[in-house]
């Protein structure tokens, strides 16, 4: 999420966003709608970095949100616009 408040003069690696997605903990587990979520069982975790090539898309979808912020035109971004999804919190 891009805190237009907050990270509309940040630069990409400055960003909230860059750092809470540089490493993600990615858990699967079976999903059994009888079992309360504290018994879950988890099948699979692994460490997760985004890949180069899509960082550098990740980066200029940035950007451009940033760029139609920072010039009063956040209300045109669309949610397939770009990799990155512009929708609204709430």
């Amino acid at each position: 999420m891009i805190n237009y408040t907050a990270d509309w003069n940040k630069s990409f690696e400055e960003s909230h966003s860059y750092q809470k997605c540089l490493i993600m903990l990615i858990m699967f587990y079976l999903h059994n709608p009888k079992v309360s979520k504290l018994d879950l069982h988890f099948i699979f975790a692994v460490l997760w970095r985004i890949p180069e090539k899509d960082l550098l898309i990740i980066r200029r979808d940035y950007d451009t949100i940033i760029t139609k912020i920072r010039n009063g035109q956040a209300h045109t971004l669309s949610e397939g616009e770009m990799y990155l999804g512009a929708c609204r919190k709430g």
